[in-house]
Formats: structure tokens, sequence, C-alpha cells
């Protein structure tokens, strides 16, 4: 299950202390809906407010723009700039108050446990680390607030596909002689997705400072790289120097480089 939404409880401090919820949210046995949901001082779960909204295209093949306005009147939930629901205030069933919850602004990506596989389907690990990819969030202040790009702010990035690309994982290992170090370069792009046939270059150090220096990823996105061979024990490194792939713009991450003890 993946989400974005806004957040307050007991364990917050400042509000009443009490469940206020407004929500966006994927649940991994139906991407091609969305599910949008409030809760109101509702500690126990009483009354939610669920409905899926069908999306028409596939949310996993590009950026995508979801967002909700809360007024003292309604909450209205825009998808792409386009008005998909909206629940106004009422005495019987009120939404929350910003004089009595401060909200907070989430996003997280979880493996639902079996009390909640009836609502978001049975989590089966795939065997690699799956991941929510967020490209921007913005918050825009007081009741006459539009989607529209406020004086003095930059624009947000357009919806489409991938922009950028980098190095998700560096996994190092020794042959079975000990001789060679042997170094797999995971890509992606910004969408989360494993990007094929991408340029990847980088150098070795240490005890064995020779070796592959460019490699192409495969179709699982993934550059191997051999070192050259060599007895001496000691630690062999690694660093990525570069990713080329088409028009994606390279981002580097924090740690480019690592390394292992043959």
């Amino acid at each position: 299950m993946s989400s974005f939404f806004t957040f307050a409880g007991p364990y917050d401090n400042g509000g009443n202390g009490k469940h206020n919820e407004i929500d966006i949210e994927f649940l991994g046995y139906d991407v091609g809906r969305v599910q949008l949901n409030f809760w109101t001082n509702d500690d126990t779960y009483a009354t939610s407010h669920e409905e899926l909204i069908p999306l028409g295209f596939d949310p996993l093949g590009a950026f995508h723009r979801y967002g909700f306005k809360w007024t003292s009147k309604s909450i209205a939930w825009y998808i792409d700039g386009n008005l998909v629901r909206e629940h106004f205030d009422g005495l019987n069933d009120p939404i929350p108050k910003a004089t009595e919850s401060l909200q907070k602004i989430m996003v997280n990506v979880w493996p639902v446990d079996d009390t909640a596989s009836g609502w978001a389907g049975t989590f089966v690990y795939p065997g690699k680390a799956l991941h929510a990819v967020y490209d921007w969030v913005r918050y825009i202040a007081g009741e006459s607030c539009t989607f529209d790009n406020p004086p003095g702010s930059s624009p947000p990035p357009p919806t489409g596909g991938a922009t950028t690309v980098s190095v998700q994982q560096i996994s190092m290992s020794i042959d079975s002689r000990a001789t060679q170090a042997i170094a797999k370069v995971s890509v992606v792009n910004d969408l989360g997705q494993q990007v094929a046939g991408a340029t990847v270059t980088g150098t070795w150090s240490g005890v064995i400072a020779t070796g592959d220096t460019s490699r192409t990823t495969d179709s699982a996105g993934v550059a191997t790289f051999y070192s050259s061979r060599s007895r001496t024990p000691g630690t062999v490194g690694f660093c990525v120097n570069g990713v080329t792939a088409g028009n994606l713009k390279y981002v580097a991450p924090v740690n480019t480089c690592s390394s292992i003890v043959k």
C-alpha cells in the first residue's frame, strides 16, 4: 500500500489529540484505481469514507498529479488538475477541522499483514525491494488556495515519464578462487523502474585497481563489472563515475562506491 495523506492523532502535539486523516491511497491489488478517504475525530475507525476512483491510465507508467483542497466547507480531490470527488461538511458527517487537528503531511509505502489483506490484498514478497516514488510535494495555505502556481514559487514539474537515472545499488562479491572481484550496479529511473541499455562507467581501487571500466545494463537494469585477477589479500573497491541512458539525466546518489575484502 502506497499513500499520500495528512494525519493527526493521539501522539501529536497540539490539536485535540484525536484521529483525523485525509487520504490518497494506492491498494496493491488494484493499481488501476486510487482510494480517496478521510476520518474525523475517529479513534475507533467507526466511520470511513472510502471511495475507489478509476484512473483510466497506468499509474506505474508515468508521474501524475494527485492532490486535494481542504477548506472549512469541503474536501475536494483532484487528479492531474481535474476534480474527481468532493465531500461537503455536515453536522451529521463533518470533515476534519483545522481548528481541532494539526495535521501533518505524510507519504509512505508498507506491506500489509493478514489483518489488512482483505483491504489491500495479500502481500507476496517478489524477492526484491519494492518502492513508491514521489517526484515532488507542495503545500499551499489558505481557503482561497488553487492548484495554479502561486506568486513567487516555481511551477511543479510537468506530468509525464521518467527524466532522470541513478544508481540504486552496488553489490560486491568475490569469485570462488578468491582472485577476482565482481561489482553489480543496479540502475533505475526516477519512476523506480530498471533501466536496460544504460552505459555505466567506473573505477577499481585497493589491492586490485584494474578491470572493467565500462559496461551496459542488461534487461534487469544491472551492469556487471569484473576486476583483474590477483591473489593478494585485502580490500577491493569499486566506484561508479557516471551513467548514460538516452535523454535521462544522471543523478549521482550520496554514495557511489562499494568495497569488499578478499
